[in-house]
């Protein structure tokens, strides 16, 4: 189990908090689509259990007298008179969390069965690939002294903490969404490709 703040919860995080909200005991069962995809759904009582409209949840939130508002922000706040105040992008969202905290508290304990689908609501996946500069431009004494480690350094978003200070470290992460001035030629190729294949990031390195 793992557990996770009320103002994060959405899609089956958000069904599985308001089900436990409601004194059931929900569990999480999975199967893969034809992609080979896994899904998981919620299950309560022996059946799927989820809120993902006003049809299945707006009667919920009439009889709990939770109240929702529009804010300048573009964002939504619901509320409700024990105190629990919550904040989402969307009305339904908003007042679920809202029913969620004041049933549940701050936090809602999950399973792990869960970590996928909740990782899948914050982030994004990236593909990154890592070159060994030496396989570009050959053997080299010192790479600051490389124009292409020179090209790579200006325009890497992130550098390792410990470059030129320890066992040879020399890395860096160069965000391939970004648009670049005059690649070094025995560079070009790479990134060029590299973009073609989908890549987000290459982590430049020295084999240390």
């Amino acid at each position: 189990m793992f557990k996770l703040k009320v103002a994060l919860l959405s899609g089956i995080t958000l069904s599985y908090g308001v089900a436990l909200g409601l004194g059931k005991k929900p569990t999480i069962e999975g199967q893969s689509n034809s992609c080979g995809k896994r899904t998981c759904s919620v299950v309560a009582e022996g059946s799927v259990f989820q809120v993902d409209s006003w049809q299945a949840a707006g009667p919920l939130i009439e009889r709990e007298g939770i109240s929702v508002r529009h804010l300048d922000n573009s964002s939504w706040e619901a509320s409700h008179k024990s105190g629990s105040v919550c904040e989402a992008q969307t009305p339904l969202v908003a007042a679920l969390r809202c029913f969620v905290k004041m049933r549940v508290g701050d936090e809602v304990e999950l399973p792990f069965s869960l970590a996928e689908a909740y990782l899948s609501t914050v982030a994004s996946e990236e593909k990154i690939v890592s070159v060994m500069l030496q396989d570009i431009v050959g053997g080299y004494n010192t790479p600051e002294e490389v124009p292409e480690w020179i090209w790579i350094q200006a325009n890497s978003s992130y550098g390792h903490k410990d470059n030129g200070q320890h066992d040879g470290i020399w890395e860096f992460v160069v965000n391939l969404h970004r648009d670049f001035q005059e690649i070094p030629a025995r560079l070009n190729a790479l990134i060029t490709t590299a973009k073609r294949q989908g890549v987000s990031y290459i982590l430049f390195h020295q084999g240390t």
